[in-house]
């Protein structure tokens, strides 16, 4: 068992605890659809069982522009500050173990996410990627920044640059059907009633479903752009960005910065559906921007945000600071809540039954509950009751969970 102690309450750095309360909320924005929707429907949103019309396309441009990519690719960055903080140097061979134990069970929690609840885990991705990349988090601030970018640049380049080479040498006719038909970019009627009737079905239907979608995307384990974006998360702790140490001058800068890619991802997102989502350019150039500009519109967030930060302090952002400590819980709790209110034999059974707009109310409801049991949850107790799992599970011993005074 490890003489190490889990990190002390006034040893936390409240913005990374602010930061990542934001990049929870975030991503269930996006990742709703995907709980309500054939999967399909993510990248597609004519594949959801509903008119694509009205209010419903502006909920889904505002989770597009303002939300796709940018709440992920936060989580993934302090992630990879979390490999430094528990694992400390390379040379450190007591909380290189730790960190492996830690990882070692984010993996099987993760299996266990996708396979049996919602197939969209990410911490099974997390996991594999963290512990490669743990074999970095000695590098200097410098090699880090410029690796991981390689690698997000890499990442993007797979996600749309092979619709782009299309656009300038198209495919026949025939073949490019086939692609289609090949990734599901447009489901008919039928296979969209098909998907709900398994996802909306029995407790055995759903359980199904799920674990065959899991599947066939599990292969996204090995995607570069976490692995990049860990290391550019690393890289920043390193120079002092997240850990509030950036000048004002830095943060205007990434703020605008990030608000002229949001304007090129809005255009993008008006371009698709004026066009009605053809494949190519829909996954080509006017994906460009997002596939490569969630980093910056991200930074853009996480500056704006540490500004305020800087003004009101950590008690004025309580709330989503309480949210970010436990952010594992708070995590697995909206699969929890959203497999409940849309999968089948598990609760409400709503699998294509809400469409955009009354899914984004279901979305801003947990962000109400979340926002507020979470403070609720600390007044009392230390730490998540996930977190204190996963922590007595790392360091192979019982840990108290109730809130001691420091000395």
């Amino acid at each position: 068992m490890s003489k190490q102690a889990p990190t002390r309450e006034s040893e936390r750095i409240d913005i990374l605890d602010v930061l990542r309360g934001l990049g929870v909320l975030g991503i269930l924005a996006v990742n709703a659809a995907a709980f309500a929707y054939p999967v399909e429907a993510y990248y597609n949103p004519l594949n959801a069982p509903f008119p694509f019309e009205g209010l419903s396309a502006e909920v889904w441009r505002i989770v597009h522009v303002f939300f796709e990519q940018k709440f992920v690719t936060l989580f993934s960055i302090l992630f990879g500050v979390s490999l430094f903080l528990v694992g400390g140097e390379r040379d450190d061979a007591e909380r290189s173990t730790l960190l492996r134990w830690r990882l070692f069970w984010l993996a099987l929690i993760g299996i266990g996410h996708g396979t049996v609840i919602w197939f969209g885990d990410i911490l099974l991705a997390y996991a594999v990627a963290g512990f490669v990349v743990s074999f970095a988090r000695s590098w200097s601030a410098w090699r880090l920044l410029v690796c991981g970018f390689i690698l997000y640049l890499a990442g993007a380049a797979v996600e749309s640059g092979a619709y782009v080479l299309l656009t300038l040498a198209p495919l026949p006719p025939d073949e490019l059907a086939r692609m289609s038909d090949e990734i599901g970019w447009r489901l008919g009627p039928a296979e969209i009633q098909e998907t709900i009737a398994a996802f909306g079905g029995t407790f055995d239907q759903s359980l199904r479903a799920n674990f065959d979608v899991w599947l066939e995307i599990v292969w996204l384990l090995f995607w570069p752009k976490p692995f990049g974006l860990m290391m550019i998360g690393l890289g920043l702790y390193k120079v002092g960005y997240l850990r509030g140490q950036a000048p004002a001058w830095v943060h205007a800068i990434l703020v605008i910065l990030g608000a002229s890619v949001l304007a090129l991802m809005n255009q993008g997102a008006t371009q698709a559906m004026a066009a009605g989502f053809p494949m190519l350019e829909s996954l080509g150039q006017w994906r460009l921007a997002l596939a490569c500009g969630a980093l910056f519109a991200t930074l853009g967030y996480a500056s704006a945000l540490m500004l305020l930060h800087a003004a009101v302090g950590t008690s004025g952002l309580w709330a989503l600071a309480a949210t970010g400590r436990m952010a594992f819980t708070n995590y697995l709790t909206q699969s929890l809540i959203m497999t409940a209110i849309f999968y089948g034999g598990r609760g409400l059974g709503l699998f294509g039954q809400l469409d955009w707009t009354e899914l984004a109310v279901v979305v801003v409801s947990v962000w109400a509950l979340q926002l507020l049991w979470s403070p609720l949850w600390l007044s009392v107790f230390s730490m998540g009751p996930l977190e204190w799992v996963w922590r007595c599970l790392t360091y192979r011993r019982f840990l108290p969970i109730g809130r001691a005074r420091e000395v």
